[in-house]
């Protein structure tokens, strides 16, 4: 299929920048798919992952936006006392508003890596234009299981004992030299468990589709169910789907995981986004 990629100005100032990637015909009944910032990345997402899906989204025939928050890439950064939460939020509200009104396109399906994965469902909670979130590496909590898993092949390791105890004297001996306190470093923590299951249950009961994509890097996930043990109360509907990539790591580095992955959201999204 034919496609085009424009790049726009947009927002309540003009400063938001976003690139838009168009079918030659475009469906406005179809949801466009937003593809977020992960962190500080600009639009072109880790290892240019945001294009490469971008374009096979569009070469199905979905319009796709990416673009950057205010601060970020190629926005301009805006002088405001939000916090980049809520910023983050708002701004994506407005992408949303300015296609809208823009392309005439009413509903919004969601793409987000970590920090984007995290705003991708925030703003899914928010605001009841988006009728689907692609959340990769997202919100992971532990399982009997998970702990099982990560921690008894060390439990039975004579080498984890044996470098564990050198560690300690060597950490003992530092502290002796030096003084202990502590690391002051930033942690992002998880919402409450209670809380993100009320959400969930609120978007499949909105009909939102989910689909959540966890990798074997991942120190807080590490097999494929764990998701769903994670809220053994939640009613598993067959909008929400949890793939996970056991080799992969976090930023999809080798190129045939960022293959396979972006035949996986194409394949997921003709299937289950309605229009």
């Amino acid at each position: 299929m034919n496609m085009r990629e424009r790049v726009y100005l947009f927002g309540s100032d003009g400063g938001l920048v976003g690139v838009s990637t168009e079918p030659s015909t475009l469906d406005a009944d179809r949801p466009a798919v937003l593809l977020l910032n992960a962190g500080l990345l600009h639009h072109v997402g880790q290892n240019r992952l945001s294009v490469t899906l971008a374009r096979a989204l569009g070469e199905l025939g979905w319009f796709t936006f990416r673009f950057d928050i205010s601060g970020v890439g190629d926005s301009v950064t805006r002088k405001t006392a939000k916090p980049i939460q809520e910023r983050s939020i708002d701004e994506i509200r407005e992408a949303m508003d300015f296609l809208q009104q823009r392309k005439g396109i009413n509903r919004f399906v969601l793409y987000g890596l970590c920090t984007g994965a995290d705003n991708a469902f925030r703003a899914a909670v928010a605001d009841e234009r988006v009728c689907g979130a692609v959340l990769l590496e997202g919100y992971a909590y532990p399982t009997r299981r998970y702990y099982i898993n990560r921690y008894l092949p060390k439990l039975i390791s004579p080498s984890f004992w044996h470098g564990k105890i050198a560690r300690s004297l060597i950490a003992a001996g530092r502290a002796e030299d030096e003084g202990a306190y502590g690391d002051a470093s930033y942690h992002w923590i998880l919402p409450p468990k209670e809380e993100l299951e009320k959400d969930l249950k609120m978007l499949i009961k909105r009909d939102v589709s989910l689909m959540m994509v966890f990798v074997g890097s991942n120190s807080q996930y590490n097999y494929p169910a764990q998701f769903y043990e994670s809220f053994p109360d939640l009613e598993i509907s067959d909008r929400l789907q949890v793939e996970y990539f056991a080799k992969g790591d976090h930023n999809f580095s080798l190129g045939s995981d960022r293959e396979s992955l972006v035949n996986l959201i194409g394949d997921w999204i003709e299937q289950n986004i309605r229009y």
